[in-house]
């Protein structure tokens, strides 16, 4: 009995396509060269067609060096944007920042604050201060704000130094509720790199430079922010 045959293990599939080596432009010229010189005499190659040939090849060489050209032109805007960044990075360096978030960051010596937007005017906001453990530690609650971006002082908040978390209640004079968009103020500590993009350390952790909404004045400087502080009335 004859025993059927079978594949080995290095054999290739009709199905599989095999990839071969890419041809460039001197590869192209090489291959045009050869079939000049092994042309039949008494059939020479049609003028028509040896002209569409060297056409094919210049459009093919043109691309090449256009693909290059790209090539160049977006590493050296990509290289002036990291270089744009680490120098905007580094010039917010000791400055007070705004992202997206309902977190906070609490340094000894200075009064707490959280950035809130509100869709619509608000009769009152209150101010939920969490722990790690997602329970209460305390509230504060403004009255009388505007539509728009605050930055609120939780100054009748004893908090100890550390990270939390906060949530946002709002009520119109009708006692419906508000909309509002919650942001996390924190102070850059310093600049690093982290998967090809520009960092912020902030609050002990790193945050990409394109997530900060504002730069915002330090409560203590005298000079005016985009930003209206408000204290509990």
């Amino acid at each position: 009995m004859t025993a059927p045959l079978t594949g080995t293990s290095n054999a290739t599939s009709p199905l599989t396509p095999v990839k071969g080596p890419v041809l460039g432009k001197d590869d192209f010229l090489k291959l045009l060269v050869t079939q000049l010189r092994n042309q039949d005499p008494l059939s020479p190659l049609d003028g028509a067609e040896f002209s569409a040939q060297l056409a094919q090849f210049s459009s093919v060489e043109q691309l090449i060096e256009i693909g290059s050209k790209l090539d160049g032109q977006a590493e050296s805007i990509a290289a002036g944007a990291i270089t744009t960044q680490t120098m905007l990075g580094t010039s917010l360096i000791g400055r007070d920042v705004t992202l997206r978030g309902a977190t906070l960051g609490v340094t000894a010596g200075e009064t707490p604050r959280v950035a809130i937007e509100l869709g619509a005017p608000a009769k009152t906001v209150t101010v939920e201060v969490l722990g790690a453990d997602g329970k209460p530690l305390g509230s504060q609650t403004f009255e009388g704000l505007g539509r728009g971006r605050a930055t609120l002082l939780l100054d009748d908040l004893d908090l100890p130094p550390g990270a939390y978390s906060y949530a946002v209640t709002a009520t119109n004079d009708d006692s419906a509720p508000v909309e509002v968009e919650s942001f996390m103020i924190g102070r850059v500590e310093g600049v690093s790199f982290a998967g090809g993009q520009v960092v912020l350390r902030i609050g002990g952790r790193l945050v990409p430079m394109l997530d900060i909404v504002e730069v915002v004045t330090p409560p203590q400087s005298s000079s005016s922010s985009p930003s209206q502080e408000i204290t509990a009335s």
